[in-house]
């Protein structure tokens, strides 16, 4: 592949800039002059500018912005090996590529399309990646002065090139960075507190758990039973309470009736009594009568003895001559006759009136006794059939809610059979309640077991997982080592057969056999093997040319352009002049970017055709 020409609209610092190449280019300028905008320019172009920052300050969009604020594109042209020429303008701003061939036809189409860099014909054409690219063919390869820090960062870039294929891929690295991954993400059997070993106690954990939950499954199953005994019986006697509430309200509707008949029953006893009091009161009028009617001669005679008295007290003083005496006389005379006289008419008449009053107000008073005593008679059989045609519909109703066996407590103390329901229905409730409350004790126990199952499922989903991620990073670490192992029987001899040839004709035949496996080393005019380390920088720089040159070779079937940025630093004039000589002969185009001019005068020496470009 060569680049024939570029033309930049504007990038970065470069404006307006038109070059052409040839297949061997020295590209002049002083520093900040835009020899590494160039290079970037070139990969943007084939590859696509990246706007991502890549853990960089800014992306390579932001860095290459033009700084004049004008169109941001440009065009490169170039041909691969085959032949077949290529014209690419692309629009960095929106990534577009307008892609045609030799004869001007429009191809973009005839390729893939990425996302975030556009077009992939480049990638296509030529099977190369950018990241390979970037470090082999286009990598940077300059400074004016490298530490012991930096050459030994320089080692192992040439190191990684040969394990890896990538200057900044390191095989040890990787396979160290594995390992970590496996400890620090699953984890091991040595480790205590990583991932995996975390989900293997969090599944041991709800394992045991579970067990415990279950162990109260069973008591759960008793609660329930017991529950629900009580709870038909506490049914059955809240049922039983609303026939007992109707038995009882018909025993006392039954009372209260009775109650109220009793204040005439009592007032019917008590007239009853007064009846027999009355008549026996007209008999004993009647003897009092008989009686008085005898005793009644009494007073007639004791009233005669007085006056048989009187008499002879008048005989006495009319035989007396005394006057007073005689008037006395006389006048006891005439007293005990007028006592006589109203004594025993006095007599006649009480008796007589007695006998008639007392006999009539008896008749009366026993009518009027009876009378009350019959309407008292028919009030009370009144109420009592009314009370029965009553009780009788109630216990039809009791019987046809109910049932006939109601009819056994119709006939008890139906209150004590309420005061026991009522009591039991209390305990009963009581007793609900309880086993109710352990329940609801069990409940979040038991809800906890469907938690804890969930948990193990996504415990023991993490533990397969981690065993996955496992299985995935120890085939990565076995693919990786599998692959180290052929590259080093395989590709890295070839890479060391190369580099071996470029850097003995760099070194014009001071060193040979270059090893950069496990390691670098190089075999010195004496036969000694040399550790890369103990080597100059200019001969570890030749190294990692000769191996960039070696890999660009081998990973691509065309010749890929090589730019070297300050490739001849720390080399002195004759390694220098050997390295161009190299350069000049290799079938890839070769772009030397400096700040010197010392490349030129070397290459006009060595009657090298060079194309001298400057910024």
């Amino acid at each position: 592949m060569k680049i024939n020409k570029i033309k930049i609209n504007n990038f970065g610092n470069l404006s307006d800039k038109n070059i052409e190449f040839k297949k061997f280019n020295i590209i002049y300028g002083k520093n900040e002059s835009g020899k590494s905008t160039l290079q970037s320019y070139i990969v943007s172009s084939l590859y696509g500018i990246q706007k991502n920052k890549n853990g960089k300050a800014m992306s390579d969009f932001e860095k290459y912005e033009p700084w004049n604020g004008g169109e941001f594109s440009g065009t490169i042209n170039y041909a691969l090996d085959n032949g077949e020429e290529y014209n690419v303008f692309r629009n960095f701003k929106n990534n577009k590529v307008e892609l045609s061939d030799a004869n001007g036809k429009d191809i973009s189409d005839n390729y893939s399309i990425d996302k975030k860099l556009g077009n992939n014909f480049f990638t296509e054409q030529v099977n190369l990646d950018r990241s390979l690219v970037e470090t082999t063919a286009f990598a940077e390869q300059k400074g004016i002065e490298i530490s012991q820090d930096s050459q030994n960062v320089l080692i192992q870039k040439i190191a990684n090139l040969a394990e890896s294929g990538d200057e900044d891929v390191s095989y040890k690295k990787a396979e160290n960075n594995i390992k970590k991954m496996i400890t620090e993400k699953v984890g091991t059997n040595q480790t205590s507190e990583r991932p995996i070993n975390v989900a293997k106690k969090n599944i041991d954990l709800y394992e045991n758990k579970i067990k415990e939950i279950e162990s109260i499954t069973s008591k759960k199953f008793e609660l329930e039973t017991a529950r629900n005994e009580i709870a038909d019986q506490l049914n059955e006697e809240k049922n039983n309470e609303k026939q007992f509430e109707d038995i009882k309200e018909a025993v006392d509707y039954n009372n209260q009736e009775e109650a109220k008949i009793k204040p005439y029953e009592d007032m019917l006893a008590k007239k009853q009594a007064e009846l027999k009091k009355v008549a026996s009161k007209t008999k004993t009028t009647k003897t009092v009568e008989n009686k008085e009617v005898k005793q009644s001669k009494l007073p007639l005679i004791i009233a005669l003895v007085v006056l048989l008295a009187s008499l002879a007290g008048l005989v006495i003083s009319i035989g007396n001559n005394d006057t007073v005496t005689r008037i006395c006389g006389a006048v006891v005379l005439v007293m005990l006759a007028v006592i006589a006289f109203i004594f025993v008419r006095s007599r006649q008449n009480k008796e007589t009136v007695e006998v008639e009053t007392e006999e009539d107000d008896s008749n009366i008073l026993v009518e009027q006794v009876k009378k009350e005593i019959t309407e008292l008679e028919e009030t009370i059989d009144s109420m009592k059939k009314k009370l029965a045609e009553e009780n009788k519909e109630s216990k039809e109703w009791l019987v046809k809610t109910y049932g006939k066996e109601c009819e056994a407590f119709l006939n008890k103390d139906i209150g004590t059979y309420v005061k026991n329901n009522k009591n039991n229905i209390r305990n009963l409730e009581l007793d609900l309640h309880k086993k109710e409350l352990e329940l609801q004790n069990i409940e979040p126990q038991l809800e906890k077991l469907a938690e804890c199952e969930e948990r193990l499922v996504v415990e023991k989903a993490a533990y397969e997982e981690l065993l996955e991620k496992k299985r995935v990073y120890d085939m990565t670490l076995e693919l990786l080592r599998d692959s180290y192992e052929e590259m080093k029987a395989n590709i890295t001899p070839e890479y060391n057969k190369k580099v071996s040839k470029m850097i003995e004709i760099f070194s014009d035949g001071k060193y040979k056999n270059v090893s950069i496996t496990d390691g670098i080393n190089v075999e010195i005019e004496n036969g000694q093997r040399v550790e890369a380390s103990k080597l100059s920088v200019g001969t570890i720089e030749q190294i990692y040319l000769a191996l960039r040159l070696s890999i660009i070779n081998e990973l691509s079937e065309e010749s890929f352009p090589i730019i070297l940025d300050e490739p001849f630093a720390y080399s002195d004039k004759d390694r220098m002049s050997d390295m161009m000589q190299f350069l000049a002969k290799v079938d890839n185009q070769v772009i030397v970017l400096t700040c010197t001019d010392r490349e030129k005068e070397e290459a006009t020496k060595l009657n090298i055709d060079y194309n001298w470009i400057e910024m």
